[in-house]
């Protein structure tokens, strides 16, 4: 049997004004947590998608890799929280005018708490390797070395965690 939202109004018996605003973000807030989740997963999901396609039809020069790399990175908050990152740079000349690079994927690189996922996604650059590099002819600072989607689990993650709380809350009020 569904049942009604509490309102404000302290219509409901044997509540008053303080009960109900209680109530109600007792109902509320939870599903609001929910949905922001979903949104930031959304448009995480939505910009890695569009810096991808777009990427794919960015001009192809080669490059140079300079620098192939893996880094720790500590979390700030945290004295023993942190992940590894890929830490590339490659030089690229674009209509005579030397550039330089710092991405693999064009969205950015994800770091990560496994450390062998990193190792192997920087693996195939080697320092002083000639590479292909993708870069943007309108703004040749945005260049990446691969066309991926990294960050797209992350992504579909927050995206079905926050569906999933949103609803579950919505389900548990509402129904």
């Amino acid at each position: 049997m569904a049942r009604d939202a509490p309102t404000l109004t302290a219509d409901l018996p044997g509540m008053d004004q303080a009960d109900a605003i209680g109530e109600a973000l007792n109902v509320w807030v939870p599903i609001g947590f929910g949905a922001i989740f979903a949104l930031a997963g959304g448009i995480m999901f939505a910009q890695i998608e569009r810096t991808a396609r777009s990427a794919s039809s960015w001009a192809v020069t080669r490059g140079v890799i300079r620098r192939s790399e893996i880094r720790f990175q500590h979390n700030p908050s945290n004295t023993t929280g942190g992940c590894w990152v890929p830490v590339i740079e490659y030089d690229f000349e674009v209509a005579g005018e030397l550039r330089h690079g710092d991405r693999i994927a064009p969205a950015g690189d994800m770091g990560l708490s496994i450390k062998s996922i990193v190792e192997a996604k920087i693996a195939p650059y080697d320092v002083n390797d000639v590479v292909e590099v993708r870069y943007d002819p309108k703004d040749p600072a945005r260049c990446c070395l691969e066309v991926t989607r990294d960050g797209v689990p992350v992504a579909l993650g927050l995206l079905a965690v926050g569906l999933t709380f949103a609803g579950y809350h919505a389900a548990k009020h509402f129904l």
